[in-house]
C-alpha cells in the first residue's frame, strides 16, 4: 500500500476513538488510563506513549502531541510488543508502519491533522523505526 495513495472511504471512514490519557512526569510520557479500541488493535489500558518522536530540531513543524495521537499510541504499542498483523507476516515492521500511515489519514479526515505532514512522519517510521521495533512476536486478531 503507498501511504500517500487515497484510501477507500470504508477504510477511511472507520472512527477513531479520543484516547483517555494521563502525563507522567516521571517517565515524561502519557499512559493510556482506558483501553483504546481501533478498527484494527486493542491497546490496553496501562500502556504508555510519549508521542510522535520528533528531534528538537524539527518540533517547531511535527508537534510530538497533536491530533494524531491515535496513531501514534498504537504505532509506539505495535513497536514496543512486535505485533504482527494479517497479511504481513513476512515483514511486520511494514505492518505497523502502513497501519500508521491508515490512522494517520483517519487523523486528518477526523480531527483535522495536518495532511502534509502523513508522507514526512511515514518515511521517517519507515526509514528510521527498524531499531525501535522489537520483542517479543505477537500477532494481532
Amino acid at each position: 500500500m503507498r501511504f500517500d495513495a487515497k484510501l477507500p472511504e470504508e477504510v477511511l471512514y472507520k472512527d477513531l476513538p479520543d484516547p483517555h490519557l494521563r502525563f507522567d512526569q516521571i517517565t515524561n510520557r502519557f499512559v493510556l488510563l482506558k483501553d483504546l479500541v481501533t478498527p484494527e488493535i486493542t491497546v490496553p489500558a496501562g500502556e504508555y506513549t510519549d508521542g510522535a518522536s520528533v528531534p528538537k530540531m524539527l518540533s517547531n513543524i511535527v508537534s510530538p502531541y497533536d491530533r494524531h495521537m491515535v496513531a501514534c499510541i498504537v504505532h509506539d504499542y505495535m513497536y514496543r510488543k512486535a505485533l504482527v498483523l494479517p497479511g504481513y507476516e513476512d515483514d511486520p515492521k511494514k505492518g505497523a508502519d502502513d497501519l500508521f500511515a491508515v490512522n494517520l489519514m483517519r487523523c486528518n479526515h477526523l480531527f483535522g491533522f495536518e495532511f502534509t505532514l502523513i508522507t514526512p512522519m511515514v518515511t521517517a517510521v519507515r526509514m528510521f523505526g527498524r531499531g525501535a521495533y522489537g520483542g517479543e512476536c505477537a500477532y494481532a486478531v
